[in-house]
């Protein structure tokens, strides 16, 4: 209980539709440039008992900012979709290959819009 009342967690919900957490926002941290939550991850917030996409939280807002003005240009064009090789690192089972055996994969996929 004083967990709560000292500092706020968070949840994430995974591509793979399962909770991740509670953990604080140092690990938080740690995920995003680990590419496993992007900003459009939904997260829940213990201390306002709301989900929102990561890019809407106001401690995690520079993290994406930063990285949309700089490294989208980059890497859309290292891979045709338009997709970041470290952002399949979120799939379990590609989650131990390196980062060019993704860029690799990443030139054979195509990119699909489905709606949620």
């Amino acid at each position: 209980m004083d967990s709560q009342q000292t500092g706020n967690r968070y949840i994430i919900w995974g591509i793979d539709c399962a909770p991740y957490g509670p953990v604080e926002l140092p690990v938080l941290v740690d995920w995003i440039r680990d590419q496993r939550v992007a900003a459009e991850t939904w997260v829940f917030q213990e201390r306002d008992e709301t989900w929102r996409r990561a890019s809407d939280i106001t401690e995690l807002q520079m993290f994406f900012h930063s990285k949309t003005s700089t490294a989208s240009n980059v890497s859309a064009a290292a891979s045709p979709s338009g997709l970041k090789p470290g952002m399949l690192r979120r799939v379990k089972i590609l989650a131990g290959l390196t980062e060019e055996q993704l860029e690799r994969f990443a030139q054979f996929m195509e990119l699909q819009q489905v709606p949620q």
